[in-house]
């Protein structure tokens, strides 16, 4: 250990010289630049000082090698007692206490004070930097036991465990979790998984019919569910345009019939592909009452599109209703001249007032009348256009236009034929 404190003053004594060295060269450098150039025993001078600067660095690094190498050792002598080193780090200068603490907080963290008994956490090696020291892992409170029952010698940085047995040690001590995880059953037999199917009509029926309607209008509603079921077209319409009527009659009366809606669809979707597909012959008074009913329900069916379609195609529209239908156009030009004005109207406003316009000329015959040759309609059909510039592009956007195209297309080529 003498042989030791002789080296380490002989070191300390170094390095407070490297220091001054270090200092006046700092000095120097803030000096002004004519002072090195006034003659060349200066510039030599000052190259030998920065020279003996950039080997502070190595002295430095080596110092705390070597200080770190004797601490160890004086920590693995046995017969070294503490009473002795106690003695001896008296008559070490103040400077290498001060050095030796540095050294030690360069490495180690401070022993943590006693805390209350917690779970043991796993100190996994880190390798994160904390104002430019590297962090040591926090020992476990078994570890933290073992240090304070050894004798710790002043001056002598004490060996740290290794950090693979920390590791080791934290995490056989963990108890594997009693939980299990439930793998959920989706995932336990995908051919389990059973795809919803959507009912045909008769099965709509037959469920519509399960339910057994009550209430005053059930009477009436069932008859039209059977007759549908029994796929009877004529008793079938008449018993759907009897249904609707008095569900009608009941909602102007103020009751609420939205209970019923579902079995007016179930009996739409199971006889209207059949009379569209078929093309059932029927009185077109029948077909056309029942239209104007449905109309009235509080729900819009999809099916009336296509009975509607189906009647102009099949049937000739009489004068009565071809001056119904030329008043609505008329009415519908003047809408759409404001909306090329600076009127404001919405997609729906626009696909529905299409869509009438497109129903019309799609119609077989009208009695005196001639939707292909209607002035008015090739005005709106042009107005549409004009309105198309409002909305985004897209698909629906050229379906718009595509449809109106068409249109226009049909009718120019009637009026050449």
């Amino acid at each position: 250990m003498q042989q030791v404190e002789k080296r380490l003053q002989r070191a300390l004594a170094a390095l407070k010289r490297a220091l001054q060295v270090a200092n006046a060269s700092r000095e120097l450098h803030k000096s002004p630049l004519a002072l090195a150039d006034a003659s060349p025993d200066v510039s030599s001078v000052l190259t030998r000082v920065v020279n003996s600067w950039n080997e502070v660095g190595p002295l430095v690094r080596k110092l705390h090698h070597a200080v770190n190498a004797s601490g160890t050792a004086a920590l693995d002598d046995d017969d070294t007692s503490s009473s002795a080193t106690e003695d001896e780090s008296e008559t070490l200068p103040m400077v290498q206490d001060e050095m030796v603490d540095i050294i030690i907080g360069e490495y180690i963290q401070p022993t943590p004070e006693p805390r209350p008994p917690q779970r043991e956490t796993c100190g996994l090696p880190s390798g994160s930097l904390l104002t430019g020291r590297q962090v040591v892992p926090t020992p476990t409170p078994s570890q933290t036991s073992q240090t304070t029952a050894a004798p710790l010698v002043h001056g002598a940085v004490p060996r740290l465990a290794p950090a693979m047995s920390t590791t080791t040690q934290a995490l056989s001590s963990r108890r594997p979790s009693a939980r299990k995880r439930k793998t959920p059953e989706r995932f336990l037999d995908p051919l389990s998984v059973q795809v919803k199917r959507k009912l045909t009509g008769t099965e709509l029926l037959e469920k519509r019919l399960a339910l057994a309607p009550q209430g005053q209008l059930g009477g009436v509603i069932r008859q039209s569910l059977l007759a549908a079921r029994d796929a009877m077209p004529s008793t079938t319409i008449s018993r759907l345009q009897e249904a609707c009527r008095a569900l009608v009659d009941a909602k102007d009366r103020g009751d609420d019939v939205t209970s019923y809606m579902d079995d007016i669809q179930a009996v739409l979707s199971a006889i209207i592909p059949g009379v569209v597909k078929n093309r059932v012959r029927v009185e077109r008074q029948e077909f056309r009452s029942t239209l104007l009913l449905l109309q009235r329900l509080p729900r819009r069916f999809p099916e009336t599109a296509k009975l509607r379609r189906y009647i102009a195609a099949e049937y000739v529209t009489p004068a009565e209703e071809v001056a119904i239908i030329r008043e609505r156009l008329e009415k519908m030009l003047e809408e759409l001249r404001g909306w090329c004005r600076d009127d404001i109207y919405s997609v729906g406003m626009f696909e529905d007032r299409l869509q009438f316009v497109k129903e019309t000329m799609e119609g077989s015959s009208y009695e005196g009348y001639e939707p292909l040759e209607d002035q008015t309609i090739a005005k709106l059909l042009f107005r549409f256009g004009c309105c198309l510039r409002v909305f985004q592009t897209g698909w629906a956007q050229n379906r718009r236009y595509d449809s109106i195209r068409a249109l226009l297309s049909e009718m120019t080529s009637q009026k050449h034929h």
